[in-house]
């Protein structure tokens, strides 16, 4: 399973490479979906995370200082970001990110995979943790496939993100101060190659539709309006206004795109 992960953000890292090595010099500056993001902040989020990633793993205790001076002191988390940023030992960023994302991958090999590691939502195993770099990865791939106009990266790697996000329908209601709904909702998906489902087969409260469209909408890359999903149900409907599959404080989620 681990190595499944590991080889599935790999493949998401290389595709995500290969989108930042064609542009030029300029275009590091595009804006982004995410605004005031930049093509080139979105890397330096990717490599930060991956950083901090490897320590929750490697070395909890401190972990868990840093996460308690985020908490204390809400704007040293940006501010460890640029002075990484500033001060750091790469060339370029994507060097950076690349030499945390394979130094991040050799932590998780070497880790115990019984143990849940620290996070900035709930503890993680190291497939989740995995799972959520891979989603990261991809997110910030759809912000950065937007700014270049470029259609977003649908593969089977998907599933992973899709499980992802059905899997933290709670949080998504949770972080937001909210009960969540104690129905149960059926999510049927498809893709390319096939399909996939959770969740009881029985339930009232139903989704269906492709993966890209799930993955999108969970990881707040599109509005649901913008989507081909077919959503049944009042907690359903509520759980896609709000889905999140991220962690941290609520996103702000996308407003409707105004094209035809």
């Amino acid at each position: 399973m681990l190595e499944e992960l590991i080889r599935d953000l790999n493949q998401e890292t290389q595709d995500l490479v290969a989108v930042l090595e064609t542009l030029g010099s300029s275009d590091w500056q595009r804006p982004t979906p995410s605004l005031p993001w930049s093509i080139e902040d979105q890397l330096v989020h990717l490599a930060f995370f991956d950083e901090i990633a490897e320590v929750a793993i490697r070395d909890t205790s401190e972990f868990s200082r840093l996460l308690s001076q985020f908490i204390d002191q809400p704007g040293s988390l940006d501010e460890l970001i640029e002075t990484k940023r500033a001060g750091r030992r790469f060339s370029s960023e994507m060097e950076w990110f690349l030499a945390a994302r394979s130094q991040l991958t050799a932590t998780c090999r070497a880790a115990d995979p019984k143990v849940r590691y620290g996070w900035f939502g709930p503890p993680m195993s190291l497939a989740s943790m995995l799972t959520a770099r891979l989603m990261e990865t991809w997110a910030h791939g759809i912000d950065i496939r937007d700014s270049l106009s470029l259609a977003p990266n649908d593969s089977a790697r998907l599933a992973h993100i899709c499980f992802l996000g059905y899997r933290t329908r709670d949080f998504s209601f949770i972080n937001r101060g909210m009960d969540p709904p104690r129905s149960e909702v059926f999510v049927e998906l498809t893709n390319g190659k096939g399909s996939i489902s959770y969740g009881n087969p029985m339930a009232t409260d139903r989704i269906s539709g492709s993966s890209l469209d799930f993955a999108l909408v969970v990881t707040q890359r599109r509005s649901l309006l913008d989507t081909g999903l077919v959503v049944e149900g009042e907690d359903a409907r509520k759980w896609m206004s709000i889905a999140q599959a991220f962690a941290g404080p609520p996103g702000p989620g996308r407003q409707p795109r105004l094209e035809d």
